[in-house]
């Protein structure tokens, strides 16, 4: 979702059908990168693992059992504690619970799991399982866009481009966006392009 929501907006903003309000986007953006968190992240090429084994990859934990993943997540495995959370999230094998959900995001999250990490953030941000909280919500954000999260330094971009939970810094959100358009993230390039400072080029244009 989270890329197809990135396509529609860059196809938008070519044919300057709307101009940037980053306030708006943060509202379309924010529900589509929680949504799309573990979907770009390779799971199902990955090797299975059983909850006897410490440090599971992230890929793992898509194809492990469910109660092999709450076992893992119990014995305090950051990616396990992640992993689980995306279940819980999305209901997959187990009755969705948000609440519980953002439970074991922020176990990961105290760990310093960059998925942990932007899940945490974001649910936030959105109000999903746990008590809304946008200040908070762009602490968890920074530190997951500074570990090199994608989707943390969108997230936070827009952000500081809003200045919604904190204050506003264009500067700082071209920043972030740059080091997302720098790992070929579309949505980071596009924002990136819009905030950076003009060149000799486009002047001459």
């Amino acid at each position: 979702m989270y890329d197809a929501t990135q396509a529609m907006c860059l196809w938008i903003y070519e044919k300057g059908a709307i101009s940037v309000n980053y306030n708006n986007i943060r509202y379309l953006i924010f529900p589509c990168i929680l949504s799309g968190i573990f979907l770009s992240t390779g799971f199902s090429s990955q090797p299975k693992a059983s909850a006897t084994e410490s440090h599971a990859s992230p890929g793992a934990t898509r194809s492990m059992a469910i109660d092999d993943l709450r076992k893992l997540a119990l014995s305090g495995d950051a990616v396990g504690q992640a992993g689980y959370a995306e279940r819980l999230i999305s209901g997959c094998g187990v009755q969705e619970n948000p609440s519980e959900a953002a439970k074991f995001f922020k176990l990961a999250a105290d760990q310093g799991n960059e998925l942990g990490l932007i899940s945490y953030g974001m649910c936030l941000s959105e109000g999903l399982g746990v008590e809304k909280d946008v200040v908070e919500s762009n602490k968890y954000l920074k530190l997951a866009a500074d570990k090199g999260s994608v989707r943390g330094q969108v997230a936070y971009g827009i952000s500081l481009a809003s200045g919604i939970g904190v204050t506003k810094n264009e500067t700082e959100a071209a920043r972030y966006f740059k080091l997302a358009a720098d790992q070929g993230d579309v949505f980071g390039c596009l924002c990136y392009n819009k905030l950076r400072p003009p060149t000799g080029r486009d002047q001459q244009g």
